[in-house]
């Protein structure tokens, strides 16, 4: 998530691929990867996320990843977010 991406891409794991970053460390990103659109972003085996802000549908995404949408859903519902916040 944010500058997290920097230090995937020094190790050399965004190698070919789109990713994220806070937008104060676009060009820094551009490095390394192809910046990608959106607050979330899955490129294969490497999730990537935007500023701080954005660590929320960082964590669903990671739940839909690993478990399934409805668990997704379900924690979105937990956290009493807006109705339809997540997909």
């Amino acid at each position: 998530m944010c500058t997290g991406s920097l230090l995937l891409g020094a190790a050399g794991i965004l190698e070919g691929k789109k990713a994220l970053t806070h937008q104060w460390y676009l060009n820094e990103l551009r490095t390394y990867a192809e910046p990608a659109a959106g607050r979330v972003h899955v490129d294969d085996n490497v999730v990537t996320a935007g500023g701080i802000s954005s660590s929320i549908d960082l964590g669903l995404k990671l739940l839909e990843l690993m478990h399934s949408v409805e668990t997704a859903r379900k924690a979105a519902e937990r956290l009493e977010l807006p109705l339809g916040y997540y997909h």
